[in-house]
């Protein structure tokens, strides 16, 4: 139960930055498109 609860926060810590770098990269599209 241990390992399972580590795994999904490691899993949650792991995908958290993914959502904020696609964030970021699109706002950044965003501005060079004008």
């Amino acid at each position: 139960m241990y390992y399972l609860l580590l795994g999904s926060d490691m899993a949650i810590y792991l995908c958290f930055p993914v959502f904020y770098i696609i964030d970021f990269y699109v706002s950044l599209r965003n501005l060079s498109a004008g």
